[in-house]
């Protein structure tokens, strides 16, 4: 599920390479400021961190918190520290990692 929705940000970050990243995936709305700032906020006002990470092609990084509550956010990080909230909701559910390898 994270992998799906980290794949279609970074899909939507490269189908217009021309645009700035706010233009591209930010809707208007959404609040960016510096990485620090961002997580500061959603810690003190959900009670969130970091549960997932990823980089992409564009050495931006995506990342989800979530709380204890439920609460989660995806945020995306510039390489010049400017972190966006791309989207955000509730339910949040950590799943059981897959087994790997030749017993799975």
């Amino acid at each position: 599920m994270i992998r799906a929705i980290i794949l279609m940000i970074m899909a939507a970050v490269a189908a217009a390479p021309t645009a700035t990243l706010a233009e591209t995936i930010v809707p208007s709305a959404v609040a960016c400021d510096s990485r620090t700032g961002v997580i500061k906020q959603l810690a003190e006002r959900y009670a969130e961190s970091p549960v997932a990470i990823g980089v992409t092609q564009d050495s931006n990084v995506i990342e989800v918190l979530a709380s204890a509550g439920g609460t989660w956010t995806i945020i995306i990080t510039t390489p010049n520290g400017v972190a966006c909230i791309m989207g955000a909701g509730e339910y949040w559910e950590l799943l059981p990692a897959k087994p790997t390898g030749p017993m799975s």
